[in-house]
């Protein structure tokens, strides 16, 4: 498996059968500053409210508590992995020092990390392998806090 960044990249994702072949889901160090000595955050937020994006068919709009008063709101394109209710409660990893941008007409402040597979890899059941998980906690932290 290897880490993967969902949300922001500028670009509407398109759902494939491979993995390797979304180009909406950058690795982490080629990130959206690569080439930039800006170095990324990585911080808790919890997922307080997740629906389907109005305007794009394989994103989900996410509103997350990161430790703000006011909180965040990330596009993510986990559509095709994940039921917005199954989301709600969750603990995740999120990139927050990245410039706002607006996808389809709703803003995202982040990017959530995830992990994906080897794309050629079987899973053990003989079926394709190719999933998208999301970085959880096993155990509850304070949102906002810092990832090292």
């Amino acid at each position: 498996m290897s880490a993967i960044l969902i949300g922001i990249t500028g670009k509407t994702p398109v759902r494939s059968e491979k993995c390797h072949k979304n180009r909406h889901l950058r690795p982490l160090l080629a990130g959206p500053s690569a080439g930039r000595s800006r170095r990324q955050f990585a911080n808790v937020a919890t997922i307080d409210k997740a629906e389907p994006h109005p305007n794009a068919d394989r994103l989900l709009k996410i509103h997350l508590d990161d430790g703000t008063q006011a909180g965040r709101q990330v596009c993510a394109g986990i559509k095709a992995w994940y039921e917005p209710q199954e989301l709600v409660g969750k603990q995740v990893v999120i990139v927050a020092n990245l410039q706002p941008r607006t996808i389809r007409g709703e803003l995202s402040q982040g990017m959530i990390l995830a992990a994906t597979c080897d794309p050629t890899a079987e899973a053990p059941d003989g079926e394709a392998a190719c999933n998208v998980i999301l970085l959880t906690l096993d155990r509850p932290v304070t949102p906002g806090s810092s990832v090292s």
